[in-house]
């Protein structure tokens, strides 16, 4: 387990080891939009900041050149502001909860190693978990298939990969596909001896446990990792003690009787009350003689909820402890049919332990406490999505059967559409930011509606501007060095905008553009990208992602209302993204600019046309000429 300390400051260490960061991957229960933008992506992504305005500049500029993806369970709203280059997504599972609490990160160090930073914890992503909270965290570094993590990781990212699926074609910049390939990359050898002073010391053995890999369940990995599985053959066999902490209990005997140990210590958290145990009067009774409760280290002055869950297993020399996200309830330990969690175990001789307290306890609860105190699971899977590179709505519906009539309520139409069980698309036009939906159904007689969060994907086509909407001229300046670099990044206008912040007549105002600043822009532009080489995120940050990257002045371009100017704007910045390939890593983007200049140069022939009294040869004549002119002057830089 890691060293005492808050989970900003193992997190912040563990973004300045990787020197670079290719990737991030999150879960979360109960996802807090605000805080997540405002204060856990910023310390993730080495964001530091001394005003707000300054924090949200930065955060757009890593956000552009680090893809990040935040999975979540919609039983609770997650209040996401769509301000942000982020996509979450919602895991809706029927009767079951999405309870993870993880943050993977892909990078990596001086040295040149490809490391997954994986930490496992009982924190959601909100101000309780990484804040108000007592919670359980702790953390691994994998850089070799030889460790276990590095394929039970795998696996849990393969089911998210393949839950409700939308049959989108991600690009190379998907966060959970740079994660997987970097795992997929690491060398098949023995992992490094742990050395002092390193932030993975002492973690690189950490066993992972998902639910939906290791469906067997919490206890029975325990025992395997006791090397005593899948049953205890007798007494001798059994581990000596368990020890657990959980703010959350149900069916507690038949949970005792599955770690099988000898003697058992139960610690339940007070409730936030803190009048009573979370432990009920009727599971105390039905407990035997061998099961101890004690309470925990919680001092009189300290009011924070305990909301840690920990397990330690003493048998023989060792001790095994785990702690991540299974409350001690019978949908927290039951592997593949209970709900989607994860923890991390390690061995130790003496391992770290809060104290225990062997004075009277809180009486016991009159009624047990239902699971993270959250509302019912989502009566319906559904996930819909708005792909931007396809330029279609994707949903995918999973239903009881005795659930029928469905119809799902989109924002860019008037009418409801009828929709079945399965994956299906249909073209589109883009939704509001932050924007959701809503689908009716029918069950056991009765009409019934659910509302969610629209999930935004493939972002690098996205005609949203993250941050301050900036002009033509804007963008131009920003190439020939004339914005501040601290003005998001070098080129990202107020950082705290959400592209709505300025109105911008785009026809007009990108047809004002001087072409003599654009070739001088061009210039610039070709030297920045030939600097950023050796920051390959960097260089394609410039060109997809940033306020003032490439692909946002082409979008601005394709608005235009004169086509020659479109034309000509254009064909330079096609020809950049050809140049470019290897670093967008995204053949479509260069096709899709390419298409823009296709329908700009028919437009400019059209109008020249129809200047020459429709003589469309000479029209085409006078282009080729043109192109030609361009052509021979070359690079205009």
């Amino acid at each position: 387990m890691s060293e005492l300390g808050t989970i900003r400051e193992r997190i912040e260490r563990a973004t300045r080891y990787l020197e670079t960061l290719q990737g991030v991957v999150l879960t979360t229960f109960n996802l807090n939009g605000q805080f997540l933008e405002e204060q856990a992506l910023p310390a993730i992504l080495g964001v530091e900041a001394n005003t707000a305005a300054a924090r949200d500049a930065s955060l757009h500029q890593r956000l552009a050149e680090t893809p990040c993806t935040v999975f979540y369970d919609p039983t609770v709203a997650p209040r996401v502001s769509g301000k942000f280059r982020y996509v979450a997504r919602p895991v809706p599972l029927r009767g079951r909860l999405f309870h993870p609490k993880l943050v993977v990160m892909a990078g990596q160090s001086a040295d040149g190693t490809a490391w997954v930073y994986l930490a496992v914890s009982s924190a959601n992503l909100s101000p309780s978990g990484w804040g108000r909270n007592a919670e359980s965290f702790g953390e691994t570094w994998i850089h070799t298939r030889k460790q276990q993590a590095w394929g039970s990781l795998d696996g849990f990212l393969e089911w998210l990969l393949g839950y409700a699926p939308l049959r989108e074609r991600t690009s190379d910049r998907d966060a959970l596909t740079v994660i997987q390939r970097v795992l997929d990359e690491m060398p098949n050898r023995r992992r490094f001896s742990d050395q002092s002073g390193e932030p993975w010391a002492g973690s690189l053995g950490a066993q992972f446990y998902s639910s939906v890999v290791e469906q067997r369940g919490l206890p029975w990995f325990l025992r395997r990792r006791a090397g005593r599985a899948p049953a205890y053959k007798d007494r001798t066999h059994q581990p000596a003690e368990l020890s657990v902490y959980s703010p959350y209990w149900a069916n507690v005997a038949e949970g005792v009787r599955e770690f099988g140990a000898r003697n058992t210590v139960l610690i339940p958290a007070l409730r936030r009350d803190r009048k009573a145990m979370g432990l009920s009067k009727g599971q105390e009774a039905a407990l035997d003689r061998s099961v101890e409760i004690r309470g925990n280290a919680q001092e009189a002055g300290d009011d924070r909820f305990w909301h840690m869950k920990a397990y330690r297993m003493l048998h023989g020399n060792a001790a095994y402890t785990a702690v991540g996200s299974c409350n001690f309830t019978e949908a927290g330990l039951a592997g593949g049919n209970g709900n989607v969690e994860a923890m991390l175990v390690f061995e130790a001789i003496e391992p770290e332990w809060p104290d225990e307290r062997d004075e009277p306890l809180k009486p016991a609860s009159d009624e047990a406490l239902a699971e993270e105190e959250a509302p019912s699971p989502v009566p319906i899977a559904i996930v819909v999505a708005y792909d931007w590179r396809s330029g279609s709505w994707r949903w995918f519906l999973g239903a009881d059967k005795s659930q029928s009539e469905f119809r799902l309520k989109l924002p860019d139409r008037r009418n409801a559409v009828a929709i079945v069980p399965g994956s299906d698309e249909r073209k589109g036009q883009p939704p509001p930011p932050a924007g959701k939906f809503s689908v009716s159904y029918r069950e056991a007689g009765s009409k019934h509606e659910w509302q969610g969060q629209i999930v935004e994907l493939n972002l690098d086509a996205s005609r949203r501007v993250y941050g301050r909407s900036l002009s033509a001229t804007d963008i131009l300046d920003s190439w020939r060095g004339r914005v501040p670099p601290g003005d998001p990044g070098g080129g990202g206008g107020g950082g705290g905008g959400n592209g709505n912040d300025i109105e911008v007549d785009v026809p007009a105002a990108f047809d004002a553009v001087n072409l003599y600043d654009l070739y001088r822009s061009m210039r610039g532009l070709r030297t920045r990208l030939a600097e950023l080489e050796s920051q390959p995120e960097a260089q394609r940050a410039l060109l997809v992602g940033r306020p003032d990257s490439v692909m946002a002045l082409a979008n601005l371009a394709d608005g235009g209302e004169t086509p020659v100017v479109r034309y000509l704007v254009l064909r330079e910045l096609a020809s950049v993204f050809a140049d470019h390939k290897q670093s967008l890593r995204d053949d479509d983007l260069v096709r899709l600019v390419r298409k823009m200049t296709r329908r700009a140069k028919h437009e400019t022939r059209e109008r020249l046309a129809d200047e020459l009294d429709g003589d469309s040869s000479k029209a085409q004549k006078m282009l080729n000429w043109l192109d030609r002119r361009l052509a021979q002057f070359g690079d205009p830089t």
